[in-house]
């Protein structure tokens, strides 16, 4: 046995000792993911949705209970129902066996993360000659504005899969099959519409080398199947109802070409992802239709409700951010074969960096160049008393509150604050809420400062509950012992 811990001892510090530099990078990257998400966990910066929506599934499952949470609409909803996502509690969750902290899931998220940089080291390793290449595709996958948008959004199935999916990558170039499809059955399980980021891959593999073909064949019909189980028996089974998430198909032939380019936010959505990488990604072309389905479902089939899913924002760019990486291995591993493009490879290099660091500093002044902000860590600083007021909530029976303290709340019967009427329906045993002006409406989401605080007054002046912190603007009611659940709302409300 000692000699077996001795072969793993010597071979982990010969890896240790041949990867000192992109270890030494992983570390400080992942510090830096980890001071910008907590200190704004601190601040208050997460919300209910997606944050404490998915966090509060993951901690039913680590106590081995039905993922049954507050969902929209003010229902609870099993959030399988919802979205199919066995791979990211069965990821997360054995993390509470350990800890109860609410940081734990973005302290994840940022270790993940990390750790995803390895990996796409090892895989640009095996590709490509040039280091000072290398290095630069990493940076520009650190930095590339959709992912860091994606971290600050805190917890969600997409995010959460940047690990897996690199590793999935790993396991072809490394001809691992058995782990391939143990690791494409994982991912397919973050979230039902990776389907046809599945199908695309199939699509990939086919061209990517004979031996691979039977494979993509396989892997398209997986990613099929698996989509139409999911959406069309497996989700309706569990809601009672069809499943809400179907796309929504153009009804014209020539809708497929506007919807993907109009509105301009899309164009340059596309251009500021490709030009991070230098365009280096339209020259891998097998690899083409695993980034078109992504710009493909964002755009042009899912509900055509607003920007948010078409610009850099929120989650929707973090499997983007590898699908890129990758594919710009694949190309340079290609063009190094030439010998103008061997002459120019450093000038290539440079180019990722000063257009990263433009878009990071001067254009869209990415979320992570908070870590050397000094006022960022005194803000955080600054809201102790919030941290302070979350902390004399009580935690018995049913819990009603807003936006951004539910996050600190999901491991209790939590219900949000939509409502006065909603008050009567629920009888909630604690109510508490923040309308300290300045805000972000986010906060206070789904009621408003108006709302909340003549919400405030109504409590006040009822018999059904008690004043048991108050402040300012702050305020937490307990439900008056043996007395009648009945405040009077306003009669729009009734």
């Amino acid at each position: 046995m000692n000699h077996y811990f001795e072969i793993i001892k010597k071979s982990i510090l010969f890896y240790a000792k041949s990867r000192i530099v992109i270890i030494f990078i992983t570390v400080v990257y992942t510090l830096i993911v980890l001071l910008v998400l907590l200190n704004r966990f601190w601040q208050f910066e997460s919300y209910y949705g997606d944050q404490g929506y998915f966090e509060g599934a993951i901690w039913k499952v680590s106590k081995f209970q039905a993922p049954i949470v507050q969902g929209w609409g003010d229902v609870r909803v099993n959030i399988l129902s919802d979205h199919f996502i066995p791979s990211l509690l069965i990821m997360l969750s054995p993390l509470y066996w350990f800890t109860k902290s609410y940081a734990t899931t973005v302290m994840a998220l940022g270790v993940y993360t990390g750790a995803s940089v390895l990996v796409a080291y090892e895989i640009a390793n095996k590709f490509i000659k040039n280091r000072f290449l290398i290095y630069a595709l990493l940076f520009g996958y650190m930095f590339y504005i959709g992912l860091q948008n994606a971290l600050i959004f805190f917890i969600h199935p997409v995010t959460l899969m940047l690990l897996p999916l690199m590793l999935l990558f790993w396991a072809i170039f490394n001809e691992k099959k058995i782990l391939y499809y143990a690791l494409l059955i994982f991912n397919l399980g973050f979230i039902e519409h990776i389907s046809l980021l599945a199908m695309s891959l199939g699509i990939f593999l086919f061209f990517y080398k004979r031996q691979w073909r039977i494979h993509g064949i396989v892997t398209l019909i997986v990613g099929f199947t698996y989509g139409i189980l999911v959406s069309r028996f497996l989700i309706p089974f569990l809601t009672k109802t069809s499943f809400r998430w179907y796309p929504d198909w153009p009804q014209h032939p020539v809708e497929f070409i506007t919807r993907f380019f109009l509105p301009a936010i899309k164009v340059q959505t596309i251009l500021v992802s490709l030009a991070t990488f230098a365009f280096l990604p339209l020259f891998s072309f097998s690899f083409l239709p695993l980034i078109t389905q992504d710009f493909f479902k964002r755009f042009v089939i899912a509900p055509q409700t607003g920007n948010f899913r078409w610009d850099l924002g929120l989650h929707y760019n973090a499997n983007l951010a590898v699908l890129l990486f990758i594919a710009s291995v694949l190309s340079i591993s290609k063009l190094q074969n030439f010998k103008t493009f061997k002459k120019y490879a450093s000038l290539l290099s440079f180019t990722i960096f000063v257009t990263v660091i433009i878009f990071q500093r001067f254009i869209f002044h990415g979320p992570l160049g908070l870590v050397y902000n000094a006022d960022f860590y005194k803000h955080t600083k600054t809201l102790q008393f919030m941290r302070d007021f979350v902390d004399k909530i009580p935690r018995e029976g049913k819990i009603m509150t807003q936006n951004n303290l539910a996050v600190f709340l999901t491991h209790n019967d939590l219900y949000l604050l939509s409502n006065c009427a909603r008050i009567n329906d629920i009888s909630p045993d604690v109510i508490a809420f923040d309308f300290r002006p300045g805000q972000s409406p986010n906060n206070m989401w789904p009621m408003d400062e108006q709302s909340l605080k003549e919400l405030s007054l109504i409590l006040k002046n009822s018999n059904s509950f008690e004043t048991y912190y108050s402040e300012e603007h702050r305020y937490i009611f307990t439900k008056s012992a043996g007395k009648q659940m009945k405040i009077n709302c306003p009669e729009d409300e009734s």
